[in-house]
């Protein structure tokens, strides 16, 4: 008898994993941290930071240690100029922006992925993680003396 509960609580529990996880992952925000000499965040008073080409302001009159900035999946590149301390500063990306089906039930996500530093006004940079995500702490690394 307890074997058969067993084996219907088996039959049951594994019908719910054949269910796609539909909790999107995917992001077109780049997650830019700023980082001091050490390596930790620095808070940085941000004049603003635009995206070059664009007249809207992402980030204006803030102090901030990351960033979030917007990838275009119609494109492979982006560039950002970030005004802050009496300075400017100039990053250009390159990516891929590959659309992938999850499921049926759950659609189509755009997933930003091999984001590579093509330019870098900055002391040092590092790219961290190359492919955006919600879960990803940062994809950027740019050092302010």
């Amino acid at each position: 008898m307890k074997f058969a509960r067993f084996a219907l609580v088996l039959v049951v529990l594994s019908g719910c994993l054949n269910k796609p996880d539909c909790a999107p992952t995917a992001t077109n925000l780049v997650k830019i941290g700023f980082v001091n000499a050490a390596n930790q965040a620095r808070p940085t008073a941000i004049d603003s930071i635009r995206v070059v080409g664009l007249t809207e302001v992402l980030y204006k009159g803030v102090t901030i240690s990351a960033a979030e900035l917007p990838l275009r999946p119609d494109l492979s590149q982006a560039e950002f100029e970030f005004f802050f301390e009496q300075r400017a500063e100039k990053i250009a990306l390159t990516y891929n922006a590959q659309p992938q089906v999850i499921s049926m039930e759950c659609g189509a996500y755009t997933i930003f992925k091999d984001l590579t530093l093509t330019e870098s006004t900055f002391v040092a940079d590092s790219v961290i993680t190359s492919q955006t995500s919600t879960n990803a702490t940062v994809n950027i690394q740019l050092r302010i003396e």
